[in-house]
């Protein structure tokens, strides 16, 4: 009999985030190529029917005022979700969010005798205060977001960076750091025109904590010094109509080009693969995927200094660093921009160093299930 992972998380498709994405690859490529059974469980979306290889479970759910496309699961009032749930004997379960899919595991895996880790993904302070507009009021929900690590028995983050934030926000126990993977196989070799317009992508939510003023303005200096650019805004977020009055204030609608969500990912590796540099600003985000997607097609990116995005970037190597202000960050374009050769090579060694496949990661991730296991056993 194969063992089963109960994976749970407040997002899930057709919310198209980057947890959602993980959650999705780790149940797909557990049961596909490690002989797991994965059962996603997490809030029903109306009108959306899952289609998956593997088992989704949902439970009622309403909207989440001013987050959406977001839902906040009520999984407490759904007896009949209860009840298949309680029919499924998981053997770990792994919470991706601390809050209400999380509890819900935690709840199940108490019940069931079962060990529970959780996975931290996101700076849940920053996305605390932008809803309650309150630093007292997000420190007071922060606080009750960190006990449920403290009660789970294992905590893993994606990154060093993330690990080191867990911790400011008063964890104290140990962190296993498993990195995420890319679902896209990529291209080993790359063509880029080497007296062309620069091509350049952004992939990721528009929300301003993602430093997109900054990456517009930078943007602008680049203009102004007479570099010619295409620049791709891929995805939607609640600063997107803002971004593109920005970008019409500085004269440049000619340059930019906002597609929207792609969630056609054919549409998307051919993005990635007509680019000569992403463009990750964000100082936010514990794991950029769009890092590792980008370097499976020999795209390169630039990156802010101590960012998350940069832990496995060496400058001029298989990636470009900036400090966090819009002259810096101009310059580390122009110079990655300069000589279309050294900007291939980067590319090729990204792809060498930084792109992962998920079921290269999957293994690692079964083998740590099962020592947790055995431990919890023991």
């Amino acid at each position: 009999m194969p063992k089963v992972a109960g994976q749970f998380n407040d997002s899930y498709a057709p919310i198209a985030d980057g947890v959602a994405g993980v959650v999705k690859n780790y149940a797909l490529w557990l049961q596909r190529s490690c002989g797991w059974k994965c059962c996603v469980v997490t809030p029903e979306y109306p009108g959306y029917a899952d289609a998956e290889e593997f088992d989704v479970l949902r439970y009622r759910s309403v909207p989440l005022p001013g987050r959406r496309p977001y839902r906040s699961g009520i999984a407490t009032f759904d007896r009949r979700f209860l009840r298949e749930l309680r029919r499924i004997r998981f053997d770990i379960i792994h919470a991706h969010s601390p809050f209400s899919a999380g509890w819900l595991g935690l709840k199940i895996a108490r019940e069931q005798g079962v060990p529970i880790i959780t996975t931290f993904h996101s700076k849940y302070l920053d996305d605390i205060r932008d809803i309650v507009k309150s630093e007292r009021v997000a420190k007071a929900v922060l606080n009750a977001v960190m006990r449920f690590y403290d009660r789970v028995d294992e905590v893993w983050t994606v990154s060093r960076s993330s690990a080191d934030t867990l911790r400011e926000y008063g964890y104290g126990g140990r962190v296993e750091v498993v990195g995420n993977g890319v679902d896209l196989e990529g291209c080993p070799e790359k063509e880029s025109d080497a007296d062309g317009e620069l091509k350049l992508i952004f992939v990721g939510q528009h929300v301003w904590h993602k430093n997109l003023k900054m990456l517009v303005c930078a943007l602008k200096i680049l203009k102004d010094s007479g570099t010619g650019f295409k620049m791709r805004m891929v995805g939607e977020g609640n600063a997107r109509g803002a971004l593109i009055r920005l970008v019409q204030r500085l004269g440049m609608e000619t340059q930019f080009e906002f597609t929207g969500r792609i969630s056609d990912r054919e549409k998307l590796k051919s993005l990635y693969a007509e680019a000569d540099l992403l463009l990750m600003p964000s100082v936010y985000d514990t794991f950029s995927l769009a890092v590792r997607e980008a370097a499976a097609y020999c795209c390169p990116s630039v990156v802010i200094k101590g960012s998350a995005a940069a832990e496995n970037i060496a400058d001029g190597i298989n990636g470009f660093l900036s400090e966090n202000d819009e002259q810096s960050y101009a310059r580390a374009i122009m110079r990655a921009s300069s000589d279309r050769a050294r900007l291939r090579a980067a590319g090729a060694e990204a792809r060498r160093t930084i792109f992962r496949p998920w079921e290269s990661i999957m293994g690692e991730v079964a083998d740590r299930y099962e020592s947790v296991i055995r431990r919890h056993r023991a």
